[in-house]
């Protein structure tokens, strides 16, 4: 197993793991971020070392709707508290784009990630514009409504709408209608890449529409983060930890692997999407947990982790090589951790 593929299966462990405990209180003290914006037209080369080729993956290699419905819970107290922060620098980037925009799309919203940094961003709305918050699974479409309602004041001006909505047909969405799409951690999940790309550019307005998602990924600098006081990355330390158990779900070929690779992403995004620019971004942000007892807590707990029915000798092994590797082996204090993601941006059709 190559090292993205090994990373893809701890990647999935991170998500699902995060969406299937009870509650935790996590404070996020801060964040580091840095970007590396590359920008890559229709005609550059660039070289793609992951073989960027469409990967289908059978239903069993996706978390079923109606444990995402189960979870939405769980997953708002637990991961919504990473991925809030990558939202908000997917945000960021779309800043202008969003301000322009009639029709925003958030395909995958999740717990309302997304949806909560724009109100952080916009905090009166914007007159005129519509924000289509849409998920496949309707427990995490009714948790985004939910959070919204709380968040959003009486007199918002920009109009929201919660759509049920599988990413990779949006059959609600009409065609050239959506100015912004946008998905945070979702669109790189759906299996059927081929299909989901294409109607992207369906429900995008031609030519000016934009696309911007986010995803999982790893960077080769994480030594040195954890060495300047960063802390550990998550991501390595479950994979380097688990690496001796076994779960087949984990251990599947995995075909969100694909947007790990930045250069990956380009070729992807332009060849076989069809965009005339993409920019990548790399950010990073570090999160503070109670201890690194309960962050393997946190992990094993998951039934779609690789310590559910695991041999006990091993995983209690497991448990100290994670409690090492993020807290130089004390159980009890706090530990910092962070989580890297590749926030794409692309626009407009190919150069002629």
């Amino acid at each position: 197993m190559n090292e993205n593929t090994s990373l893809s299966s701890a990647f999935l462990d991170f998500q699902t793991v995060l969406a299937t405990q009870t509650d935790l209180a996590i404070t996020v003290p801060g964040h580091y971020a840095y970007s590396q914006n590359c920008v890559r037209s229709s005609h550059s080369s660039c070289t793609n070392r992951d073989n960027a080729e469409p990967i289908m993956a059978s239903k069993d290699e996706v978390m079923p709707v109606a444990d995402w419905d189960k979870t939405a819970q769980q997953y708002s107290d637990n991961i919504a508290r990473f991925t809030a922060l990558h939202a908000a620098d997917l945000t960021g980037a779309l800043y202008h784009d969003i301000l322009s925009a009639k029709t925003i799309l958030d395909v995958g919203c999740g717990t309302g990630a997304f949806g909560l940094s724009y109100v952080q961003q916009f905090p009166k709305g914007i007159p005129g514009q519509t924000l289509i918050l849409s998920d496949l699974s309707p427990g995490m479409v009714n948790k985004t409504k939910d959070v919204m309602q709380q968040r959003v004041p009486v007199d918002f001006k920009t109009k929201l709408q919660y759509e049920i909505e599988d990413g990779a047909v949006l059959e609600g969405i009409q065609d050239d209608s959506i100015d912004v799409l946008v998905s945070v951690f979702g669109v790189f999940l759906i299996p059927d890449r081929a299909k989901t790309f294409n109607t992207i550019q369906r429900v995008l307005r031609k030519p000016d529409g934009v696309f911007g998602a986010s995803a999982w990924t790893s960077i080769e600098c994480r030594d040195s983060l954890k060495n300047d006081g960063f802390g550990a990355g998550l991501h390595d330390s479950m994979e380097t930890s688990l690496k001796d158990l076994t779960n087949p779900f984990s251990n599947k070929e995995a075909p969100w692997k694909q947007w790990f690779n930045p250069d990956t992403i380009r070729s992807m995004v332009v060849d076989e999407a069809g965009f005339g620019t993409v920019a990548v971004h790399r950010s990073i942000h570090s999160v503070m947990w109670p201890s690194a007892l309960d962050l393997w807590q946190l992990i094993s707990g998951s039934p779609m982790s690789k310590v559910t029915g695991a041999d006990q000798e091993m995983a209690e092994a497991a448990k100290q090589s994670l409690i090492d590797m993020v807290n130089y082996g004390d159980a009890n204090s706090p530990v910092l951790v962070w989580t890297a993601s590749n926030l794409v941006v692309a626009r407009g059709p190919p150069s002629e």
